[in-house]
């Protein structure tokens, strides 16, 4: 989620009997499958330890240098849209806020999503064209919070643009893979649903404690961006 903060031995023996094929004793170890536990693709396993490795380092930072470091590399909408005065590092905030996250919980989740969505769809995307869709879903997100809170002095933080628009991709790419229009209907009543969640929790508050939110309208701008992007990265030999 994206925060806005407000600051066995078989029958018949070893041998097996007439007819059977010669088996094996069993050696006390389980068979190996050939498929590793963690099947972890380059570009998510990259953003995994860079999300980790900004974590561990904020970890390391005393409580005003990591509320200083938020202020200036979350996104604060009223800075980008002029309300405040820009700051240097505004324009790399719309990729840097996807890398803070509120807490070990909130990174958490966001990682296991990651994991869940992003694998699938960058072995079908490749992992450049994963990572830059990815980057563009979550500057999506990063819109779409610009639309909905233009004067809002929170900073923005977390990749749940980028994830939104990773499930979207997924979705879209399972649920259409057959081209049919059984397929894309199921795409857009899913989508209609998730999306319409989106919106109820944003209208509602969605309110996780005193000093942050869930930023629900950075969820829906990095869903909708990438059920319309990923078409467009899927390459040819692999549709």
């Amino acid at each position: 989620m994206a925060l806005a903060l407000r600051q066995g031995v078989g029958r018949g023996g070893p041998g097996g009997g007439r007819g059977e094929p010669q088996r094996r004793p069993w050696s006390g170890r389980p068979p190996a499958s050939g498929v590793p536990m963690f099947n972890l693709t380059t570009g998510v396993l990259w953003l995994v330890v860079a999300n980790l490795a900004v974590h561990l380092a904020r970890a390391l930072l005393t409580d005003e240098t990591d509320a200083e470091l938020v202020w200036n590399l979350g996104l604060v909408a009223a800075r980008l849209t002029g309300v405040l005065p820009w700051g240097a590092l505004d324009p790399l905030a719309v990729v840097s806020y996807m890398f803070l996250h509120g807490g070990l919980d909130h990174l958490g989740i966001n990682m296991l999503a990651l994991l869940a969505f992003g694998v699938g769809v960058e072995r079908r995307l490749g992992t450049a064209r994963f990572l830059l869709f990815y980057f563009l879903c979550g500057i999506a997100g990063a819109a779409a919070h610009l639309v909905a809170f233009p004067a809002s002095q929170g900073p923005l933080i977390g990749a749940s643009g980028a994830l939104a628009g990773c499930f979207a991709g997924a979705l879209r790419l399972v649920l259409a893979r057959g081209g049919g229009l059984a397929d894309l209907r199921q795409v857009g009543v899913i989508a209609l649903i998730w999306l319409g969640s989106q919106v109820i929790f944003g209208m509602i508050g969605g309110g996780i404690g005193v000093e942050e939110t869930i930023a629900w309208w950075s969820h829906i701008g990095g869903f909708l961006a990438g059920l319309v992007l990923v078409g467009l990265f899927v390459p040819r030999h692999r549709v």
